[in-house]
């Protein structure tokens, strides 16, 4: 079995070499069809402390809080208008869980980093979850806040040996 890291990397290399993936992986997504061309990526786990606004535990009301978190692959594509698209994709394998509030510190990443040129300079953005359909169905209130799915199954179709 391939481990998230060698996953993160073969889907990395996929979206850049490979357009019949990237196109299929992009209409996959809510924006993505929209950006047809690769721009910039990196799968060495990007980090950085954001702030995101949390329930507190005792009121529920939505209070600052300070987060660190990574981005398992950042890959950034481009339109023909030049404007561009970076996919925050957050791998898991089937035995994995979400750190609490993963997927809302995966959003306020997104958002912190846009337009930054340290993280490919994008100006749009969205979370993807990519996941064995076990793990969506497990933890689907947490999956559903990530902007889109895609399953290990359906990428092993078109990337051999992904999620075996």
């Amino acid at each position: 079995m391939a481990s998230e890291k060698e996953l993160d990397q073969a889907l990395e290399n996929a979206l850049k070499e490979n357009e019949m993936f990237r196109l299929w992986f992009l209409g996959r997504t809510k924006l993505g069809s929209g950006f047809p061309y690769y721009a910039w990526s990196r799968s060495d786990y990007p980090w950085t402390r954001v702030e995101v606004l949390l329930p507190n535990p005792e009121t529920g009301t939505p209070e600052p809080v300070r987060r660190d978190g990574e981005t398992d692959v950042l890959a950034v594509f481009k339109a023909n208008d030049g404007k561009r698209l970076g996919l925050h994709i957050e791998n898991k394998l089937a035995r994995g869980s979400f750190k609490q509030y993963q997927p809302e510190v995966y959003a306020a990443r997104a958002a912190a980093w846009v337009g930054n040129s340290e993280y490919g300079n994008y100006q749009h953005w969205e979370t993807v979850l990519v996941a064995p359909r076990r793990f969506y169905e497990a933890n689907l209130a947490e999956a559903r806040k990530f902007t889109s799915y895609i399953s290990h199954e359906d990428i092993a179709e078109r990337l051999p040996g992904f999620g075996r």
